[in-house]
């Protein structure tokens, strides 16, 4: 038998739904096609007068006919099936719009998707390029090859039929409210471990908890839609004061947690298409979205004691275009835009990077251009970088040392190792620019490695970090006590977790070292060389019954100064809250004992953290989804 399109004709046997029957007399109980041979005998495939298969012999194109025929019934009962499901969804998309929008959308939606996916299992077109090449073999047997691909071309211009309609809406919503307040002592604010100054109305006075504490309440609605041809719509809209309460989206913001009016403002509201590009794909955004590159152009998430919405956009807020390129496990994303003056109706910045200066001195970006890269080079190896370009409206500092633009590089490869552990190591610099003149472009790197090794139920990370101070990166880089993204030092730590039938407890340490050199100092550095900083903690998470769980932790932080008197910052957290974390209604209560005394130090000071907090934050929460 000459070649006869013969993969395809595989393919298409090997589609049908298995039933073991009797194997052929000749074939070897270990031979690698048993099973599928099993699955076809009697129902596709017959064996020869003795009931042997003599799988060597060539096959005659009536013999193949034949198994197609009887292949063809199968396919044609599979399709009577599979029609009365059409006829169904036909009559879900004629109904309104607003009906397919509530819950019948997820219906229609999910059956949509099983329906394609059951037939691309039957393989339509495969089926079809066989009846051609068997037309006239088919046809001598006496079956109607016309009526066949009737058939089946019918089942294809229905689903196509049904895909070029399809208009599909998704709203989904979380409603949060709660509160927040201290109970202070010696007339003292109280600083959270997020760096947020709690009770007080104004950030500078104390007052009792009854006159201090604030409600805070969020709703956030994302909807997303498809209207074919790959065609898609997202907008995320929120209203609420914890916009402002936490100073904006941007998670670096610090300083008193103020009781704020509400505002109403859009996260996401984007349009975009994708289509397949050789053997890849692209899709294309206009409009407003989240963006982030790991490493030089992500937000930290600065709401521990509140937490964040699902819904919340990830990533910094850009209104302009992006281009995501998608082929052998390469993901390029291209975007560009405006990531400065967007507010919400009280004029509130929603998230912005900000170029620093080598002092202490800050602008908001106004204009972003850059590149993220993820590369997967196979199952055990990954790489992620990209190039961020940002740029302020205003120029900071004065020449030759001012500032209106800031050039960030950076990357990560991650590892598999043996036995399940892995390793991930990365770096990246900033260059500030004032124009065209390279202003700082020396100790401005970044650097990190860490280790995860799983043993058993206990899981152990290990990891080193050097931030050198002229590092000022709009990423995601830690904490040192309730400090944020420091700089000019370098750490090594551990943390080490067990699970246990009643939960998760861990303990973790760092030790961390001050770098900078007083020649080197350009303004304020921040850290200094001889600063020394060592940080413990321990905490556990116990569940306490089905519906809850205890969370507990308590850490310590403590700088050794070279040049100064020694800060101290210590935190207990002790919370309620329920135990499913994915359910659709949750709860919170906490508090945090907080303790932190700046002792005048000038590092501390710079960061706003300066002076004596003591007393004991309280807060609340209740989340509903929907």
């Amino acid at each position: 038998m000459r070649r006869l399109h013969l993969p395809l004709w595989i393919a298409a046997l090997l589609a049908v739904s298995a039933v073991h029957a009797q194997a052929f007399t000749d074939l070897p109980e270990n031979h690698w096609s048993r099973a599928a041979l099993e699955n076809l005998y009697g129902r596709v495939l017959a064996g020869r007068e003795d009931g042997a298969f003599r799988g060597s012999q060539p096959t005659t194109r009536y013999e193949a006919a034949a198994a197609l025929y009887r292949l063809s019934l199968l396919f044609t009962t599979r399709l009577d099936g599979h029609s009365s499901l059409l006829n169904e969804m036909e009559r879900a998309g004629k109904e309104t719009f607003v009906r397919r929008a509530e819950s019948t959308n997820r219906d229609y939606s999910g059956a949509l998707a099983g329906l394609e996916k059951r037939l691309d299992s039957l393989d339509l077109k495969t089926l079809r390029s066989l009846i051609t090449e068997f037309e006239k073999e088919l046809s001598a047997l006496g079956v109607s090859v016309d009526s066949l691909q009737s058939d089946v071309e019918s089942i294809e211009k229905r689903i196509a039929a049904l895909e070029s309609r399809k208009s599909i809406i998704s709203l989904k919503g979380e409603a949060s409210a709660g509160a927040m307040g201290a109970m202070t002592k010696d007339g003292r604010l109280v600083l959270t471990s997020t760096g947020h100054k709690l009770g007080s109305r104004d950030g500078v006075t104390a007052t009792p908890f009854d006159k201090n504490a604030i409600v805070l309440h969020e709703a956030l609605f994302k909807v997303t839609g498809e209207a074919g041809e790959g065609v898609r719509f997202t907008g995320t809209f929120g209203i609420g004061n914890t916009l402002r309460a936490f100073r904006g989206l941007n998670g670096d913001a610090q300083g008193p947690l103020l009781d704020a009016g509400g505002d109403a403002h859009i996260e996401e509201l984007n349009a975009g298409w994708s289509r397949r590009m050789l053997r890849g794909s692209m899709e294309a955004t206009v409009g407003r979205f989240g963006q982030a590159v790991p490493l030089i152009f992500e937000p930290s998430i600065n709401k521990d004691l509140w937490g964040q919405s699902d819904l919340a956009a990830r990533g910094f807020l850009v209104d302009g275009m992006k281009a995501r390129l998608r082929w052998s496990g390469t993901d390029l994303d291209i975007f560009a835009g405006r990531v400065g003056g967007r507010s919400a109706q009280n004029n509130m910045v929603l998230s912005a990077p900000v170029i620093k200066s080598f002092s202490t001195l800050v602008i908001p970006a106004e204009s972003v251009l850059g590149a993220g890269l993820d590369f997967q080079a196979n199952s055990k190896v990954n790489f992620s970088g990209g190039m961020i370009y940002v740029e302020g409206a205003n120029r900071i500092g004065v020449p030759p040392k001012s500032v209106n633009r800031m050039i960030t590089l950076g990357g990560a490869l991650e590892a598999k190792l043996p036995a399940g552990a892995h390793i991930k190591a990365g770096l990246a610099k900033n260059i500030l620019k004032d124009g065209s003149k390279t202003t700082v472009d020396n100790r401005n790197e970044s650097y990190f490695a860490t280790l995860d090794v799983p043993m058993g139920s206990a899981h152990a990370e290990l990891g080193y970090k050097r931030r050198e101070h002229n590092s000022f990166l709009n990423g995601d880089w830690g904490r040192l006590g309730a400090i944020i993204n420091p700089t000019g030092y370098t750490s090594l730590g551990g943390r080490l977790s067990l699970r246990t039938t009643f939960g998760e407890v861990a303990a973790s340490y760092e030790a961390a070292e001050g770098i900078t050199k007083d020649a080197d100092k350009v303004g304020t550095a921040g850290l200094s060389k001889g600063d020394k900083i060592t940080s413990w903690s321990v905490e556990g998470d116990v569940r306490l019954s089905r519906s809850w769980s205890l969370m507990a932790s308590y850490s310590d932080v403590r700088w050794s100064l070279a040049k100064a008197a020694d800060p101290r910052q210590s935190f207990f957290t002790l919370a309620l809250r329920t135990a499913d974390k994915d359910a659709k209604t949750s709860f919170l209560f906490g508090l945090q004992a907080a303790d932190s005394d700046s002792k005048g130090a000038p590092f501390m000071a710079w960061q706003g953290l300066d002076g004596v907090y003591r007393g004991t934050a309280l807060f609340s929460r209740w989340t509903v989804k929907f």
